[in-house]
């Protein structure tokens, strides 16, 4: 019974291993080649509003 809890937990580690490697960096890479993301954030396209004063 604790070899077949063991061998499961395991098992769940192991993919969550293999999602880590696999998953995260096609985020990261998708993060960094977002067109918006400097539209966002850079200072160049804020616009003034009503609020900016």
């Amino acid at each position: 019974m604790e070899k077949q809890i063991i061998i499961g937990l395991v098992g769940l580690v192991g993919v969550y291993a293999v999602y880590r490697m696999l998953a995260v960096p096609q985020r990261m890479q998708q993060r960094e080649h977002d067109p918006y993301d400097t539209i966002l954030h850079d200072e160049k396209y804020k616009v003034k509003g009503q609020w900016d004063r």
